[in-house]
């Protein structure tokens, strides 16, 4: 049975353009947090909060990284194409947060967005 490719190389397109990804992305996999709701020993049940759906990302900020309009923009369609062939698009999202560029180019970004989808 031949292997099938589970890792590697992964991109990232924001509004059409591809960013030089550094790798280590999130994404969520579930668009809720569930905590455990206890009283002495007992689980009572569970607690439920909704999550805005997000990409975090390590990206290269390189001369043709136009940041500026990236972190300007509030209705970006951020798409991710992991390795293994599953692709997750926010839509109408905005960078979160203040990032921040390190002396090797490297940015931590975090997208966060109306609608997060799996394909």
């Amino acid at each position: 049975m031949p292997s099938k490719r589970i890792s590697g190389v992964a991109y990232m397109t924001v509004d059409g353009t591809t960013i030089n990804a550094s790798g280590s992305f999130s994404v969520p996999i579930t668009t809720v947090n569930r905590t455990d709701v206890m009283c002495g020993d007992k689980m009572l049940g569970y607690d439920e909060q909704h999550i805005a759906p997000y990409i975090q990302a390590t990206i290269r900020i390189t001369d043709q990284t136009d940041f500026e309009s990236i972190c300007a923009s509030t209705s970006m369609t951020v798409r991710v194409e992991f390795a293994n062939g599953k692709v997750y698009t926010l839509s109408n999202a905005f960078v979160r947060g203040n990032p921040t560029v390190s002396e090797t180019g490297e940015c931590s970004i975090d997208f966060a967005g109306e609608k997060g989808v799996w394909s």
